[in-house]
């Protein structure tokens, strides 16, 4: 056979796995420049234009038969004896890369930015938010408040949200993140408790008042057993009564609860502007007093607060208090959210009869953004804001959902078109057909969504053969833009953020698409154009799972060092977050291997050797057991954690989409005749199944995922198209 050339990351169609969790080097020991504090090595931007690509690949080419190409060095190594940790280094490329990012400085100085992922182009426009009280900026300055500020919120929170959160993951091991799963729900008691029952919620507001010190810290371990500052939340209720108008209506009601010759009232929030006719006027737009001899026809999202009630009631996604009672603290003035009524504005350049309604994606992506010269109290909430772009993401997925829901329709005429079809899809009698709620493929990250892009990999595998690299890039919280960003807010980390960080990644992540298809650094040819040609020697040419020796590669070894390398875990640190039941889940240590070879399975077990070569990490000496498998280029030119796997097989595929889509593992059960009874034909009633419902108990939901969906960046992308 002749030799031919494959492309892998090309015409294969190459799959980029990219979590947004942060790299396993947080308490690496890299000096950076001679700074200590930094603990990092500076990662450099990726060229972006064609002209430093192809003077990028010139420079690769003239040196790549130096051995120490990539680490020719300027300044003068220091000592390397021990390995203990790399001294400050500055490459040939680093220079050329701050010199090219200088050039593109002056390229865009002079040039007219336009904006379209946050205001659709100047259609989306907003009233700027008022800027919250000088006590509040003070306290955001305060660690203490920074790290209770979710307790305080909760603490003057009007409603209480309905929603299961994994607190499991804040251990202390990790940097900390608020995890949801299921359905989200706002509740809205009573204006009074029942008897006996202590006030919570919007009742502290109107219930005994003359407690309400007493009653909001004692469901928070009392005035003297209680994480919170006593000072800091006298100072609150006063802020509040004086700036918030929800608060202030509250306030009235309870003025009126006091006063004997008034009769029976409701407080009624309006779900749309103009909808206070019949209503006694208040200080604000956003609610009203109703008697019960007055009118009491309202919208279909009104929410009705009456005297007293044994059952909170839901507050509708789509009405405007939906989020200004429960973040109190975020929302100081009680500004209403999004509701039905918003509008596009007309800008020259739009397209004439357009839809010019606002949806609620638009409106929150707005709302995230950082914007020049305003002060966004909400970017500064730390931990408060993580719950906030949770909830808000949850509300437009739901939003979307019911929209599919009320189209069940439209929507079994196309997937049930036949008797048969129905028995495929899972309906096994006559009476099941037409009952399920199908969760259709359009819906982005659904079942269905993923099951059709499998498809189309198992297509794109047909036509180019099996991928033979998988790749896992992970966003490094420690890249040059994240901590320039993060800069001027000195209590809040990249957590705190999970907006700049899901932008940022998604900026490399295409930068990282661009750089397989343009440099090809995983291209080999072969002898014969069977897969058992590929011979394990090969792979040592792609893959790696040994620190460079720091003699020779200074830079690789640094950089090896802080972002591929596990650790440490095991009897030498029990608490490390990859433990589970006094054993490593990733299996570290590996053991050593003198070369690459495929075992029974087919798998791949790289070459690890035994060279001497280590380094220490919070006191212990890791060495090559313990490198993840890496490809130096790709790691060099994006510092960041990409795991490299050298898998030929057709389960690759399947894994992949498993592995993306994979949620909070479930198993359900249904008793169909009592125990006991043999008689097979007793009739049954068959149970609907609901696919949206099933989704919503399954899916989990992150800041960083939360974010990413609300910016609409994609989730999977396939090349080519099938």
């Amino acid at each position: 056979m002749g030799r031919r050339k494959r492309k892998i990351g090309n015409e294969g169609g190459t799959v980029v796995d990219g979590s947004l969790s942060s790299c396993g080097a947080d308490n690496g020991e890299v000096i950076l420049d001679g700074c200590v504090d930094n603990r990092s090595v500076e990662p450099q931007p990726c060229f972006t234009t064609k002209k430093q690509a192809a003077r990028r690949t010139s420079m690769r080419r003239a040196n790549v038969n130096t051995p120490s190409s990539s680490t020719e060095l300027i300044c003068v190594l220091g000592n390397t004896e021990g390995y203990d940790s790399p001294t400050s280094v500055t490459t040939r490329r680093q220079v050329h890369r701050r010199t090219s990012m200088r050039q593109l400085n002056t390229h865009f100085k002079d040039k007219q930015l336009h904006f379209h992922r946050c205001c659709e182009n100047g259609r989306v426009s907003l009233p700027q938010f008022q800027e919250p009280p000088l006590l509040l900026k003070q306290l955001l300055d305060s660690r203490y408040f920074t790290d209770n500020i979710r307790a305080y919120n909760q603490m003057f929170s009007m409603t209480s949200y309905g929603a299961k959160t994994d607190d499991t993951i804040d251990d202390g091991r990790s940097p900390y993140v608020f995890k949801v799963f299921g359905q989200i729900y706002h509740w809205i008691g009573s204006m009074c408790p029942q008897q006996g029952v202590p006030p919570r919620f919007l009742q502290l507001y109107i219930y005994e008042t003359d407690h309400e010190f007493e009653n909001r810290m004692s469901h928070f371990g009392g005035q003297y057993f209680n994480r919170l500052c006593s000072l800091v939340v006298s100072q609150l209720i006063e802020l509040l009564d004086t700036h918030n108008e929800l608060v202030k209506l509250f306030r009235i009601a309870r003025d009126k609860c006091r006063d004997s010759e008034v009769p029976t009232f409701c407080v009624r929030l309006f779900s749309v502007s103009g909808s206070r006719q019949h209503a006694l006027p208040t200080s604000d737009a956003i609610g009203a007093i109703v008697f019960d001899s007055g009118p009491r026809a309202t919208t279909d999202y009104d929410v009705i607060v009456e005297p007293r009630g044994e059952v909170p009631r839901c507050i509708n996604k789509l009405h405007p208090m939906y989020m200004s009672p429960q973040f109190p603290l975020m929302f100081f003035y009680g500004e209403p959210g999004f509701h039905l009524g918003l509008m596009l504005r007309d800008v020259p350049g739009s397209p004439a009869g357009r839809e010019r309604k606002m949806t609620m994606n638009m409106y929150y992506n707005y709302q995230i953004h950082d914007r020049l010269g305003v002060y966004s109290l909400m970017l500064r909430m730390g931990r408060l804001f993580q719950q906030y772009v949770v909830m808000v993401y949850c509300s437009i997925e739901l939003n979307r959902m019911d929209y599919i829901r009320h189209k069940q329709k439209d929507i079994r005429n196309e997937y049930l078109s036949g008797l048969y079809d129905a028995i495929d899809r899972g309906d096994q009698t006559g009476a099941n057909v037409g009952s399920r709620t199908i969760l259709p493929a359009s819906f982005t990250d659904g079942p269905r969504y993923m099951y059709s892009h499998y498809l189309d990999a198992l297509a794109i595998c047909r036509v180019y053969e099996n991928p033979q690299f998988f790749i896992t890039f992970t966003c490094n919280v420690k890249w040059p833009e994240i901590a320039r960003f993060l800069q001027p807010y000195t209590l809040l980390t990249p957590s705190d953020r999970a907006d700049v960080v899901t932008r940022v990644f998604h900026l490399r992540v295409g930068e990282f698409v661009a750089f397989l298809k343009e440099e090809q650094p995983l291209v080999y040819s072969e002898e014969s154009s069977m897969r058992s040609s590929f011979r394990s020697e090969r792979i040592d040419d792609y893959i790696s799972a040994e620190l460079p020796d720091p003699r020779t590669d200074l830079v690789g070894y640094a950089v090896i060092y802080a972002t591929m390398m596990h650790g440490p875990c095991g009897l030498a640190k029990s608490s490390a977050p990859c433990m589970e039941l006094s054993d490593c889940s990733k299996k570290f240590p590996k053991l050593y291997n003198s070369k690459t070879y495929f075992d029974a399975d087919g798998r791949a077990h790289y070459r690890r050797r035994n060279t001497g070569i280590y380094a220490t990490r919070s006191g212990v000496k890791l060495d090559n057991s313990y490198i993840v498998h890496y490809n130096l280029l790709l790691c060099l030119t994006f510092y960041a954690h990409i795991n490299v796997e050298f898998c030929g097989w057709t389960m690759l595929i399947k894994y992949l989409f498993k592995y993306i889509s994979k949620g909070t593992d479930r198993v359900a059960a249904r008793i169909t005749r009592p125990v006991g009874n043999t008689d097979a034909q007793q009739s049954q009633v068959p149970k609907a199944i609901d696919e949206i419902q099933n989704f919503i108990d399954a899916r989990f939901i992150c800041p960083h995922e939360a974010c990413w969906r609300i910016f609409n960046f994609p989730i999977h992308h396939r090349e080519p198209a099938v």
